[in-house]
């Protein structure tokens, strides 16, 4: 494991993992709150995102990408991750807990919904990973699609992220949460339409050493829409265990 930094106020490395966007613009005042606590924060280009790549992706791609990260960065280490980067958190999680101090899962993607819309979108996205096929056929039905799926990032990828976001979607990671013991913050909007407020009780329930912060009034992005009192409860999360 990398050298502890012992300098008064430190409170550990923060790795902070963003999720399907192309653009860092809003985390602006996140990651500044997360340097004034007491973090180093370190906010890698997530490939294919903000990063460009010329290579289709997987789930077990992303998870060698963060280790040589994590690798490189000092302890204490907190992994933070919000929707498609709280998905590649807890595959990174379910191999290499012993490489962190704790995760912080934030409107976290990766879990299996009882939702019906969702549930079609995880198998339609799983039928398209399994014969590697981006969706296709007429622009009417296509569209039928996006809109049964509520799946616009996909609408807007180029073929290479299609393919990339049908191989994450069609991965349930549900059976790896009890192998993860670390200490685990899940952080929640409860208005969150894309991550339901059910995903977060259920990876509440099946990460024994977790606790479940929700944030009144916020959606699925409570880090930019109430970044203080995200902070503040990953800070406390922090100290907790130093």
């Amino acid at each position: 494991m990398a050298n502890t930094k012992e300098t008064v106020g430190f409170l550990g490395t923060a790795i902070v993992l963003h999720g399907w966007s192309y653009t860092t613009e809003k985390w602006g005042p996140f990651i500044k709150g997360l340097k004034k606590a007491g973090f180093e924060v370190v906010f890698p280009k997530v490939p294919g995102l903000t990063q460009p790549t010329n290579k289709v992706l997987t789930l077990d791609d992303y998870v060698a990408w963060l280790t040589k990260i994590v690798d490189r960065a000092k302890q204490p280490l907190y992994l933070i991750g919000h929707s498609n980067g709280g998905r590649i958190a807890l595959a990174y999680t379910a191999v290499y807990q012993e490489k962190i101090t704790g995760l912080v899962l934030i409107d976290s993607a990766g879990v299996s919904s009882q939702n019906l819309a969702r549930r079609l979108k995880k198998f339609i996205f799983g039928s398209l990973a399994k014969i590697g096929k981006p969706l296709s056929g007429v622009s009417v039905v296509r569209n039928l699609l996006y809109k049964v799926l509520g799946e616009e990032d996909y609408n807007q990828a180029d073929p290479i992220m299609k393919k990339t976001m049908v191989n994450l979607i069609s991965i349930d990671l549900t059976s790896k949460l009890e192998k993860i013991k670390l200490p685990t913050l899940i952080v929640w909007g409860r208005l969150d339409k894309i991550t339901p407020l059910s995903d977060s009780q259920k990876l509440n329930q099946l990460i024994k050493n977790s606790s479940l912060s929700v944030i009144e009034e916020a959606r699925h992005a409570p880090q930019f829409s109430n970044p203080q009192q995200v902070i503040g409860t990953i800070i406390k999360f922090a100290k907790n265990l130093s």
